[in-house]
């Protein structure tokens, strides 16, 4: 004995011994011990959890601007990813710890091997093709190796320790090295001589293409869209215009700049665009801005969205992280470059962000830039035009396309209606700026990102050369004092255009170079248009990550398109589309085949009832009916036929026939859903009731 103390036995170092000098101290040997065990653990899970998370979070900073995230929230998120995971396996192992010191070295020992065998197997499997079986079975083998060297090479432990050291490491090249920490970086381009202040509205919408605008002879479709028709009736329609980027973090920016993007993939923050719209005008006109998906306009100048508290952005990105871990364990690629969290960054408050936006939009003659990135008619398509909900999915979307040309169709019907949204949506800012007194004087713009596709067999987003028109050309309607009204200028356009286009309406000079032009100046000399394209594009680039084409021949392509909707009853024009289109709005009654149909179907998304002042309406139905591809479906509600659909192959979906009907033919309460089968002769159809009892 020494001291009194008498010799531990090997391998039971771990007990609470009596009290010694070093614990009177105020730390106990189990509290020291416990303290090691959390530092091995924590090594441990910053290479399986808090490495793999933080560089998937760190290479998507949308995520972050979608949730209006702060400073606080990046640095509270990294901490959580790298403590919470051992936080939680040291209390569930040291809760053995009264079962004896045997029993709580077994658990830490459990804990480390369970930990080494998931990092071995995510990363084997990501980096070699093997079998299942056999990278478990070298992960196991792992595992099992770690936990012996735990047990019987106290130095190896020492390895643990200073292994604990990448917590920290993580944190820091995640807060402060990755494309993340750019959010908060700031701007240091100056404000520009403004000789003309007057207030300037512009509005960016989301995923809108020229062609939905149009009614089949190169106008806007006024019965439709009649806000954007009035608009043009006061402006000058750049009806020629193109965007220069796919996506909306390369799109948007570019509309704000005059520049096109420098990369595929540039995060769109401040720091990455210097040069703006926002650091042109500067502090001498007042801002308010409303940008949902990009953080261009510096914090200096314009306070960003945050629409949820601290508490409420950690638990979405704690949940995403939890999701994301299986995930990309599972995934075989050697790469984390690319790996979505979430997919598209659609905001899910892009409703009330509308509303806020408009109810600030001041009465001002005066200089004032009000700017919004508008979400619409982006997809989902949830929204009917009067803002009611319904249910929204990508029925009928197969890697990315349409599987089908009715799988197309109903997703434009879907498309055009919330395009009806965003129109009523710019009639209310546009009487907003008329009864406070400032639409003479104001300079407005209205553009969009860019487009979407909806053909049969067509990427809705990839951009080929089968969808190029659909993607690329998106409406730029400008309208300010001394700017010709009511003109069509098919002059070559394009959306870095638009800065400069304003800056000269402005009388400003725009103290940086632009890749775009002032459309009140002589037009470009050829029809030669350019856009960033990503990897995830079917056009390839051929200069500088853009890809070139020639413009006219697409521009005239447009031109002669028929309208996207078929003629008839305001109400019924977007439903009455394709070979059966006609049969939208028919009573059953008058076409009702003598014998049902042999077919049985069963809803999927079937009669709800419905209440008006809800703000929801049941106007999506989907259902499994057992007849061959190709059979030809109609959906009835409250004996008028509503939808129509060719039946699509089951293997695309759950449902083989789905389709979205005029809210016009609800009524309150219980409504009477029926499906038949069309059958005729060319000249005369006739419904065959399908059962679905």
């Amino acid at each position: 004995m020494v001291n009194g103390t008498a010799p531990h036995p090997p391998g039971a170092g771990d007990a609470s011994p009596p009290a010694t000098a070093g614990s009177r101290r105020g730390f106990p040997d189990w509290a020291r011990t416990e303290g090691v065990y959390f530092v091995e653990i924590l090594a441990l899970c910053s290479f399986t959890f808090g490495r793999p998370i933080l560089q998937i979070f760190g290479n998507d900073p949308q995520t972050f601007l979608a949730q209006g995230a702060t400073r606080a929230t990046v640095l509270l998120f990294a901490l959580g990813v790298v403590l919470l995971p051992p936080l939680a396996l040291w209390s569930a192992a040291a809760a053995t710890r009264f079962l004896g010191a045997t029993p709580r070295r077994l658990a830490q020992a459990a804990v480390l091997g369970g930990l080494t065998t998931l990092f071995t197997r995510a990363e084997l499997a990501r980096a070699f093709a093997l079998h299942r079986s056999a990278i478990w079975g070298f992960a196991l083998v792992a595992g099992a190796t770690l936990v012996v060297l735990f047990w019987f090479a106290p130095p190896f432990r020492s390895f643990l320790h200073f292994a604990a050291v990448s917590a920290p490491v993580f944190v820091a090249l995640f807060v402060v090295a990755s494309p993340v920490a750019r959010i908060f970086g700031t701007s240091s381009a100056r404000a520009a001589e403004v000789r003309t202040g007057r207030p300037v509205v512009w509005l960016v919408f989301d995923e809108l293409p020229t062609a939905s605008l149009l009614d089949g002879h190169g106008g806007i479709d006024a019965g439709l869209f009649p806000n954007f028709a009035a608009l043009a009736r006061d402006a000058t329609w750049f009806r020629n215009n193109t965007t220069v980027g796919t996506i909306t973090q390369n799109a948007v920016p570019a509309i704000m700049t005059g520049r096109y993007a420098t990369a595929p993939y540039t995060v769109p923050v401040s720091s990455n665009y210097p040069e703006s719209i926002f650091t042109l005008l500067g502090d001498r006109f007042p801002m308010h801005v409303s940008e949902r998906v990009t953080h261009v306009c510096p914090t200096s100048l314009c306070s960003p969205a945050q629409d949820s508290s601290l508490g409420t952005q950690l638990r979405s990105l704690f949940g995403d992280a939890r999701s994301i871990w299986p995930e990309y364990a599972r995934r075989t690629s050697n790469a984390l470059k690319g790996f979505s969290i979430g997919g598209d960054p659609v905001d899910t408050r892009r409703i009330p962000a509308f509303h806020e936006f408009l109810d600030g939009v001041a009465a001002t003659r005066g200089p004032r830039l009000d700017f919004a990135h508008i979400l619409l008619p982006h997809q989902p398509w949830e929204f009917l035009p009067d803002e009611k909900v319904y249910e929204s999915g990508n029925d009928g979307m197969l890697y990315y396309g349409w599987s089908s040309a009715d799988a197309g169709r109903i997703a434009r019907q879907r498309h055009l209606l919330q395009l009806e949204l965003a129109d009523r949506y710019l009639g209310e800012i546009l009487e907003r700026l008329r009864s406070n007194g400032t639409y003479d004087d104001a300079v407005v713009v209205v553009t969009a990102d860019h487009g979407a596709a909806f053909g049969d067999g067509q990427l809705n987003r990839a951009v080929d050369k089968n969808n190029l028109i659909d993607i690329a050309f998106t409406p730029l309607i400008v309208k300010a004092p001394g700017l010709a009204a009511g003109r069509i200028d098919d002059r070559n356009a394009q959306t870095i255009d638009v800065l400069p286009t304003v800056a000269e309406l402005l009388g400003v000079k725009i103290p940086w170079k632009v890749d775009g032009i002032s459309l009140l100046g002589p037009p470009r000399p050829d029809d030669r248009k350019a856009m960033v394209v990503t990897p995830a594009e079917h056009l390839k680039p051929d200069d500088r990550h853009r890809h070139h084409f020639r413009g006219d021949p697409l521009f005239r392509q447009l031109l002669s398109r028929p309208a996207a909707t078929a003629p008839g009853p305001a109400g019924l024009r977007i439903f009455r589309t394709g070979e059966f289109g006609l049969l939208v709005g028919e009573p059953t009654s008058e076409l009702a085949a003598p014998e049902p149909s042999r077919f049985h179907g069963r809803f999927l998304l079937g009669p709800r009832p419905f209440h008006p002042r809800s703000g929801h309406a049941p106007v999506y139905f989907r259902a499994v009916v057992d007849a061959p591809k190709g059979t030809t479906v109609a959906l009835a509600v409250n004996g008028r036929i509503g939808a129509w659909m060719r039946l699509g192959p089951a293997f695309i979906s759950d449902a083989n026939f789905w389709g979205v009907v005029p809210e016009s033919f609800l009524r309150a309460g219980d409504n009477d859903v029926r499906l038949y089968e069309v059958t005729g002769d060319g000249t005369r159809f006739l419904l065959r009731p399908i059962s679905t009892g």
